[in-house]
């Protein structure tokens, strides 16, 4: 089994998932594909089946709750957990691989977006320890931004826990960088609603006690 499980939602793209589904087959050396779709979305049907990618097909419970579910089923069976959009592209080989090299035992690791760079991790790969010990990957209730801004936050409060590699290019094909169309779906999870209330969730984390005890959970569990 490989040491690593890179986690992929998707709804409503059918066609658009596929270019990510060849660049990770194409560049990945360690890790294992698991696509997450929901059970109502009205294209299911349409997305293709490969047999070298694991599906995991259950209730809508919007993208950062069923990222949380996919990373907590799945910590104890693999050492590390990835993730990546429907609309990001890995072009670097043995990507994986070199993120998880930085990672070591501990840790969280990300490339170059094209788009954040340094400054977002708006894909990563960390260790699924982390997973086990805070008990998510991402802040419950935030529904589908935010999760990288815990990951920053987090590898930031721990020294040496977060590493940006610049040599590992994971693409971010987002419509704001002019790479791809916008849709419903990009409309309905950019919109100022879902801004501000992700945002008061990721606050109320930071600014209420919740780094600070998600960081005692992961030092606890680094020292036993």
């Amino acid at each position: 089994m490989p040491d690593a499980l890179l986690l992929l939602p998707s709804r409503g793209r059918p066609d658009r998932i596929e270019p990510a589904i060849d660049a990770w087959r194409a560049n990945s050396t360690d890790c294992d594909l698991l696509v997450c779709l929901d059970d109502d979305d009205p294209t299911l049907d349409e997305y293709q089946r490969h047999p070298d990618v694991r599906y995991r097909v259950g209730p809508r419970i919007r993208m950062c709750p069923t990222v949380n579910a996919a990373a907590t089923e799945n910590a104890d069976q693999y050492r590390y957990i990835g993730f990546i959009g429907d609309d990001h592209l890995i072009r670097t080989p043995g990507w994986d691989r070199l993120l998880i090299e930085s990672i070591g035992d501990w840790g969280i690791a990300y490339g170059d977006d094209k788009l954040q760079g340094a400054g977002l991790a708006t894909h990563c790969m960390l260790s699924s320890n982390i997973v086990s010990a805070v008990g998510y990957m991402a802040i419950p209730g935030l529904t589908h931004l935010y999760m990288d801004n815990f990951w920053m936050d987090l590898g930031h409060a721990i020294p040496g826990f977060l590493t940006y590699r610049p040599d590992v290019i994971v693409e971010h094909m987002h419509p704001t960088a002019g790479k791809s169309e916008g849709d419903d779906g990009y409309a309905e999870v950019n919109s100022p609603a879902m801004f501000s209330a992700d945002r008061a969730v990721h606050e109320k984390w930071l600014r209420g006690g919740g780094l600070e005890r998600d960081v005692d959970l992961i030092l606890t569990a680094m020292h036993r």
